[in-house]
């Protein structure tokens, strides 16, 4: 788990924020993996 997190990284935006606000997060659109072979196997079933 210690290895995703250290992978992320957290833009806050510019405007102030109070301790404890929440972060919106989204993902970026190049995060998306394509199906891979081994999945498209399994949904022939």
């Amino acid at each position: 788990l210690e290895c995703a997190f250290r992978d992320v990284i957290v833009v806050r935006g510019d405007g102030p924020m109070r301790p404890r606000e929440m972060i919106t997060m989204h993902m970026p659109q190049q995060s998306e993996l394509p199906a891979t072979e081994e999945s498209s196997v399994q949904s022939d079933d």
